[in-house]
């Protein structure tokens, strides 16, 4: 399928807010937010919002003569009933934006060059598809190219090229590109660099970082169309395995759990299925097929194979980040 039909396809199944009682508007997939800061050192940025919560950040800086452009891509999540907006990857990048009136987001950027953080208002304007610059491991795969963004992991396939490609790519190769997404699938405008050097995985986090985590602590599961908001509770109970406890309005869901590295495997009985069916909750089912798991700060991240993901926040807190 399609990136840009997937896009299209998820603004139609999230008519129905993610936040139906909160009192921030929804965020979606398929939008653009762009605002602009005046001084020494000017700065635009725009915000691109893509399907399966990916995001491309193109921030341009000018002084004088001199301007600098860049593409930061990564995961986007609207958190804390609706409040804020976080942007973050897996080299280290951890934005928070607020979300006001009207949808404007309130974001503060750091400087660059020695210059201050930047605070800057995006508004929302009319969508069109990105052309932006990611870095990553291009290879064939039987019959096409597939290039995986090393700053999400997220796989842009069948790839096409419309420019020349060393020899030999049915080796891996480590490459700064820049891309297009097209209905076809998605489109090489121009390589940058490349080298046949692949940076080796970051080490996995280990199965007591995720005990010393969850242990302890309640979390509450972001709100999704159809089902209310609820309190989650995760019980280690031996190296690497435990319960997840879900409990809310009409709604109690006992999932055990499997931990290995930075994999969890959820897993429930044919009843507790069957009471997600009889209660219309069917879009806690792809809790089934999560696979991952992430700590972003005060937020627990699972992770299905489908690029879905389920939001845990850590209860009691403030949302709003300081102003």
């Amino acid at each position: 399928m399609s990136i840009l039909f997937r896009i299209l396809l998820l603004m139609m199944t999230t008519a129905s807010p993610a936040f139906a009682d909160s009192l921030y508007p929804s965020v979606l997939p398929g939008s653009l937010y762009v605002g602009e800061s005046k001084g020494v050192l000017s700065q635009q940025a725009e915000l691109y919002l893509l399907d399966a919560n990916y995001f491309v950040l193109r921030q341009s800086f000018s002084r004088r003569e001199m301007s600098f452009t860049r593409d930061l891509t990564g995961l986007w999540l609207q958190t804390d009933s609706g409040a804020i907006l976080q942007l973050s990857n897996a080299h280290g990048l951890l934005l928070i934006c607020n979300v006001g009136g009207e949808r404007n987001l309130y974001c503060r950027f750091p400087g660059i060059g020695g210059q201050p953080a930047d605070e800057l208002v995006l508004q929302e304007r009319p969508f069109s598809m990105p052309e932006f610059s990611i870095m990553g491991r291009l290879e064939q795969c039987k019959d096409h190219l597939a290039l995986t963004d090393s700053a999400t992991g997220r796989v842009f396939s069948p790839l096409s090229a419309e420019t020349a490609l060393p020899e030999h790519t049915n080796q891996p190769l480590f490459v700064d590109a820049v891309i297009r997404p097209s209905h076809e699938g998605c489109i090489l405008t121009r390589l940058r660099s490349y080298s046949r050097n692949i940076p080796e995985p970051q080490a996995v986090q280990g199965t007591a970082d995720f005990a010393a985590l969850v242990a302890g602590r309640s979390w509450r599961l972001q709100s999704l169309p159809g089902v209310p908001s609820a309190s989650c509770i995760f019980t280690p109970q031996g190296p690497g395995t435990g319960t997840m406890e879900l409990s809310g309005q009409g709604l109690y869901l006992l999932l055990r759990y499997d931990i290995r590295g930075e994999t969890i495997l959820l897993q429930a009985d044919d009843a507790a299925k069957a009471m997600l069916q009889q209660l219309k909750a069917e879009a806690l089912l792809p809790l089934l097929h999560v696979r991952r798991w992430k700590q972003q700060g005060r937020i627990l991240l699972l992770s299905t194979g489908q690029g879905q993901h389920f939001v845990c926040n850590l209860a009691d807190h403030d949302p709003r980040m300081p102003r």
